[in-house]
């Protein structure tokens, strides 16, 4: 499974379209945005006796967060487009528990001091080929890897008690893109990219955990004098594992169940160079 993507890569970068004109002119850009970021629905569970944990409820997660972005990119003649993203999530909240709360073989009795962090940045590396186009819409198919880098902590701030758990690997992503063209200067995008992966494939055997991972983005880019451009957008990004690591966490446990779902609000702008 892990090689799928990498062949399609290679694949599609030796391809072009038939009748287009192959041009090795190369553009080069960079993107940042800002904006807030709100979990709509979060939940996990560390181990079969665990507790269900809802962040949003429970774990002071119903609140909005400062978010952003930032992203370096380049096309290759008019039929590749390549990108490299960073985005930061850190989720640091601290409540008083309404209940016990069991984690593994760890048990934060009701009235806890609870500091909660749901540290998940990542980092990108995407890929795009243009299979279709016209005067109005292109579409754009492609592929990508993306590096989790989960950090994810409890501890009990007047005690000695505190869980962590950590992930570190790579999860491929299929890649679509639509853009239409709505006037000389504004142009709306639509970018899908998601994956549904049984990770023991793809990190040698070690855990039998699945995941997934999906984000939907539409956004509205309108071209200033330049090579500035300014958009706003809405995204939609959500994530889990469910499974069993071969191995017992120090805190106890094998079993490992965590969905989040978010979306944000941004704006910014990207400079073509």
């Amino acid at each position: 499974m892990k090689y799928l993507v990498f062949i399609f890569l290679l694949s599609a970068m030796t391809l072009t379209p038939e009748g287009a004109a192959a041009t090795d002119e190369i553009r080069i850009f960079g993107k940042f945005e800002y904006g807030f970021f709100s979990v709509l629905s979060h939940k996990s569970q560390w181990g079969k006796q665990g507790s269900e944990f809802n962040y949003v409820l429970d774990g002071g997660q119903d609140l909005l967060f400062p978010t952003w972005r930032v992203e370096l990119g380049a096309s290759s003649g008019r039929y590749h487009r390549f990108s490299f993203l960073y985005q930061p999530i850190f989720l640091e909240t601290e409540v008083v528990l309404k209940k016990d709360l069991r984690i593994d073989d760890i048990v934060f009795a009701r009235n806890t001091d609870l500091l909660v962090t749901y540290d998940f940045p990542f980092y990108r590396f995407s890929y795009w080929y243009l299979i279709s186009a016209s005067e109005v819409t292109n579409f754009w198919l492609g592929g990508g890897l993306q590096i989790r880098n989960a950090n994810i902590k409890f501890r009990d701030r007047r005690g000695s008690l505190a869980f962590r758990t950590s992930s570190l690997g790579p999860v491929p992503l299929v890649n679509l893109l639509l853009e239409s063209r709505l006037s000389d200067r504004t142009t709306l995008y639509a970018a899908l990219s998601g994956f549904w992966a049984p990770i023991k494939y793809l990190n040698g055997g070690k855990t039998d955990v699945n995941g997934w991972i999906y984000e939907f983005e539409p956004q509205i880019k309108l071209e200033l004098d330049g090579a500035w451009s300014c958009f706003a957008g809405l995204r939609i990004l959500g994530g889990g594992a469910v499974g069993n690591a071969r191995e017992k966490r120090l805190s106890g446990g094998t079993l490992t169940k965590d969905t989040i779902v978010t979306s944000s609000l941004t704006a910014g702008a990207t400079r073509a160079f």
